[in-house]
C-alpha cells in the first residue's frame, strides 16, 4: 500500500510538468501566397510562359497551387537537349512543353538546346571498305536529346520552416499521465474503500 502511495505521489508531481509542456507546445507555419519560378535558358532557343517570351535566366512569381505551362521553343537549326525542373515533383513533360501542376514549393527550370545541324563535311578520299561505317562521320556530334518524361525521385530542397510538422509526442504524453495518474487514484481511492469494508 505505501508503495501505491509513493507511486500516485510521484505521478502528481509529474502532472503539472506534463501540462506545462503541453502548454508551451506551439506548432505554427507562415504559408506563402506566391512562390518563385527560375527559368535559365541557354543559347539556341527560348521559353514562352502565359504568352510571354523569355531567353536567359528570368525569375517568375507564381501563385501557390497554380499550374505553368512553359513552351520549350528551339531555334531554327536547334533541337532540346534537355529540360530539368528541380525539384521535379509536380511536373511533366512533352517534347515541346513543360507542365508544372499544383505548386507548392520554388523551383527552377533549366532548359538547354543544342545544334541539330550536322557538321559540314569535308571532302575524303573514297574508304577502301565502304560497308564499314566511320566512327567518326557517321553519327553526328549533338549532346543526346533525350529529356527526362517522369518527374525524378530527388529529394525536395524545401526549407524546414515552410513544411509543418506533425507527429508532436507532447499532447499523447500528457494524456498519457493524466490517463495513468487517474487510474492510479481510482485504484487507491477504491483499494482504500474496501480496506475499511
Amino acid at each position: 500500500m505505501t508503495h501505491l502511495k509513493s507511486l500516485l505521489l510521484a505521478l502528481l508531481f509529474l502532472l503539472p510538468a506534463a501540462t506545462a509542456t503541453a502548454e508551451t507546445t506551439r506548432l505554427q507555419t507562415t504559408v506563402p501566397s506566391t512562390h518563385t519560378l527560375t527559368l535559365d535558358c541557354g543559347p539556341g532557343g527560348s521559353l514562352r510562359l502565359d504568352g510571354q517570351t523569355y531567353t536567359g535566366t528570368v525569375t517568375l512569381t507564381l501563385p501557390r497551387f497554380g499550374d505553368a505551362v512553359i513552351e520549350l521553343l528551339p531555334d531554327a537549326g536547334y533541337e532540346l537537349s534537355s529540360c530539368i525542373a528541380d525539384p521535379a515533383d509536380g511536373t511533366t513533360q512533352t517534347e515541346t512543353t513543360l507542365t508544372i501542376s499544383g505548386i507548392y514549393q520554388d523551383k527552377t527550370v533549366t532548359v538547354r538546346f543544342t545544334n541539330s545541324e550536322e557538321p559540314s563535311e569535308s571532302p575524303t578520299e573514297p574508304s577502301e571498305t565502304p560497308t564499314e561505317p566511320n566512327s567518326e562521320t557517321s553519327e553526328p556530334i549533338t549532346e543526346p536529346s533525350e529529356a527526362p518524361t517522369e518527374p525524378t525521385t530527388e529529394p525536395s530542397t524545401s526549407t524546414p520552416s515552410a513544411t509543418a510538422q506533425t507527429g508532436d509526442p507532447t499532447p499523447l504524453t500528457f494524456w498519457l499521465l493524466l490517463f495513468g495518474a487517474s487510474a492510479f487514484l481510482l485504484l487507491f481511492l477504491f483499494s482504500r474503500r474496501t480496506l475499511k469494508k
